[in-house]
C-alpha cells in the first residue's frame, strides 16, 4: 500500500500515457514505437494500481511487457524501415496533421470525461479509457500499415480493458481473461507481420535482404 501511495498523481500518469500514445502516432521507427507502447503500458498499470487495485495494475503491466516481448523478435527479424525520407516541409505537415487529429481525440476524451461523470468511475480512468480507444482507432487511419495497425489495435484493447476493470471487475479471473486476450492479440499482430495475410502497403515492406518466410 505504501508503494501505491508513492506513485505519481493520476493527472501525471494520465499525461504520461497521453504522451506515450502520441509518440506511437509520431514515431519514425518501430523501435521507438515499441518503446512508446511499453511506456504506455507502464503508465496504465500505475494508474490502475493507484485508482483500482495493485493487482489490476500489476497484471496490466506484466501483460504489456509480455506483449512487447512477443512483438520484439518478429520486428527485429523483419526490420521494418523507418518512414520514407521526404522533404522537411512534408515531414512538418505530416506531423502537424497527426498532432491535430490526436488533439481532436484528446478534446473529445477529456471533454466527455469531464462532462459525463459515471458513478464509481474516476475521472482519470474514464479519460484514459476514452483517449486510448479513440487513439487506437485513429492510429491505423493515420498510418495504414501492418505495423502501426497492430500498435493501434493493442492501444484500443488497453483502453477497453480499463473500462472492463472498472465496470465489471471480477478479481483474478477477470484480470486473467483480459490478459489472455491481450497476449493473443499481440501474438496475432506478430503473426500478421511475419506472415502477411494481405498485400503490403507502400512503406510496409521489410528492408531489402531481410529473410522472408517461404511462401507456398
Amino acid at each position: 500500500m505504501d508503494m501505491v501511495s508513492e506513485l505519481p498523481e493520476p493527472q501525471v500518469l494520465t499525461g504520461g500515457m497521453v504522451l506515450a500514445t502520441a509518440l506511437i502516432a509520431l514515431a519514425p521507427s518501430w523501435r521507438l514505437g515499441l518503446l512508446a507502447l511499453l511506456l504506455q503500458y507502464v503508465a496504465v498499470g500505475a494508474l490502475l494500481s493507484r485508482e483500482i487495485a495493485p493487482v489490476a495494475g500489476g497484471v496490466q503491466l506484466l501483460t504489456g511487457a509480455l506483449g512487447c516481448l512477443i512483438l520484439y523478435p518478429t520486428l527485429r527479424r523483419m526490420d521494418f524501415p523507418a518512414d520514407s525520407p521526404v522533404g522537411v516541409w512534408l515531414q512538418v505537415s505530416r506531423a502537424g496533421f497527426r498532432l491535430a487529429a490526436l488533439a481532436l481525440i484528446g478534446l473529445g476524451a477529456f471533454g466527455t470525461a469531464a462532462w459525463q461523470r459515471w458513478p464509481d468511475f474516476p475521472v482519470a480512468l474514464s479519460t484514459a479509457a476514452l483517449w486510448l480507444m479513440g487513439s487506437g482507432l485513429l492510429i491505423p487511419l493515420l498510418r495504414p500499415t501492418r505495423l502501426w495497425v497492430g500498435f493501434g489495435s493493442l492501444t484500443f484493447v488497453t483502453g477497453f480493458a480499463i473500462l472492463r476493470n472498472v465496470w465489471q471487475s471480477d478479481g483474478w479471473r477477470d484480470a486473467a481473461l483480459w490478459s489472455g486476450a491481450s497476449l493473443l492479440l499481440a501474438l496475432a499482430v506478430a503473426l500478421a507481420l511475419r506472415f502477411p495475410f494481405f498485400p503490403a502497403i507502400r512503406g510496409d515492406e521489410p528492408r531489402p535482404g531481410t529473410k522472408r518466410p517461404r511462401q507456398r
